[in-house]
């Protein structure tokens, strides 16, 4: 779990931008979306809050791998 929670967020984040530097912005960025937005979709659905913030964690990776750039 706790791998998920580092790579897929960077992961994601190379799919869809250049440079490192905005690799960074967009990784940070894509964590703290994924960490958030699981968490209040955990505390709705009464469900374990790490488990449901790794699969938002992949959900996004997941779409990033279909719109990454050419």
């Amino acid at each position: 779990m706790i791998y998920a929670l580092i790579n897929n967020p960077a992961a994601a984040a190379f799919q869809l931008v250049r440079g490192c530097r905005r690799a960074l912005l967009w990784s940070a960025g894509l964590g703290a979306f994924s960490g958030l937005g699981g968490f209040l979709l955990a505390a709705a659905t009464d469900l374990p809050s790490g488990a449901v913030i790794v699969l938002v964690s992949s959900a996004l990776l997941g779409l990033a791998t279909l719109l990454r750039h050419r």
